[in-house]
């Protein structure tokens, strides 16, 4: 899965950010200011392996919002998917 950007996170909606962890939340900042993996991980005091796993399952928590706020407004998921607006 792709890296957060800049641009990515700024399209990223109140839900989505409410899916997430502080922790998951803290680590794609860090990434959309622009920070590699080591950085974070001494910023934040936590491991290179915690750091991508907070950044993945970030992703997989937005996606889930996305999909699940498709779902609640009766949206076709299958052409949701398809267009990218449950990425």
């Amino acid at each position: 899965m792709p890296r957060f950007s800049k641009a990515d996170f700024s399209e990223l909606t109140t839900g989505d950010l409410a899916s997430l962890t502080p922790g998951q939340l803290a680590v794609i900042t860090a990434i959309a200011d622009g920070d590699g993996y080591e950085t974070i991980a001494a910023n934040l005091g936590i491991s290179i392996g915690t750091v991508k796993s907070r950044a993945n399952r970030a992703r997989w928590n937005i996606t889930r919002s996305r999909f699940a706020a498709a779902q609640s407004q009766h949206v076709d998921t299958k052409t949701a998917l398809e267009n990218g607006d449950c990425r």
